[in-house]
């Protein structure tokens, strides 16, 4: 919990990680905020009241990365300023600031702290109506991440998975490779 690799130095320094400064900042930060949630009840449960203040204190850094405006976690630099362009269902493997996930994804890891996600949207009623939301939201995810299919090859897969008539698309570059498939109402995944 103390180690600075791995972005956690810099959210010692600055109370989060910064975007511009280490990949899938909004990833690590919000994993090590539940982490310190963690920490924070073990520290309650040894009777180590200093030690359980400090990582409940910390285990509050990912409420930096709230967006009132957008109602997202989103990326955050070291100046406060928010990461752009943004787009909540934009996820770009291992180069982005999550990490296999997107804002939709992320904005909800904080089981450690609900009454502060709560305080993020303003009300518990917004919160709601937001996490409903997820599951109705007409969308387009987009992601993009390498898979080495041998050692001298590597391609890139844009996976775009839309909402829209039950159908998903795959489309491969460099083997122009497209893929579609389609799901009755009536089937399950």
């Amino acid at each position: 919990a103390m180690n600075p690799d791995r972005g956690n130095g810099l959210r010692m320094e600055y109370g989060y990680i910064p975007c511009e400064m280490f990949n899938e900042a909004v990833a690590y930060d919000m994993e090590y905020a539940l982490a310190d949630g963690a920490a924070a009840r073990a520290a309650e449960a040894l009777g180590k009241a200093e030690d359980a203040k400090y990582f409940e204190e910390r285990s509050h850094s990912y409420r930096n990365y709230f967006d009132p405006q957008t109602g997202f976690m989103r990326g955050r630099d070291s100046k406060k300023g928010w990461r752009t362009p943004f787009n909540a269902f934009a996820s770009t493997h291992r180069a982005d600031d999550y990490c296999e996930g997107n804002a939709w994804q992320y904005t909800w890891l904080a089981p450690h702290d609900v009454a502060g996600l709560v305080g993020c949207f303003g009300s518990r009623a917004r919160m709601l109506e937001k996490l409903d939301s997820l599951f109705t939201v007409y969308f387009v995810v987009i992601s993009y991440f390498f898979i080495d299919f041998s050692i001298s090859s590597r391609i890139l897969l844009l996976a775009l998975s839309i909402k829209a008539r039950n159908t998903v698309f795959l489309a491969f570059t460099h083997s122009l490779v497209i893929v579609e498939i389609s799901f009755s109402s009536s089937s399950s995944l």
